[in-house]
């Protein structure tokens, strides 16, 4: 048995190298901290 994937389109008005940067650099913003698949939680 297999899960197929979730799949999300989301489209800005930025060039793909400045929404990069803010989806990557400014994470701590919009994701909480304690959600994570991670064995070790993070530093930051």
């Amino acid at each position: 048995m297999s899960i197929a994937p979730i799949v999300r389109t989301v489209s800005v008005k930025a060039s793909p190298q400045r929404a990069f940067n803010a989806f990557t650099s400014k994470m701590g913003q919009w994701w909480p901290k304690d959600h994570t698949i991670a064995t070790q939680p993070s530093r930051r």
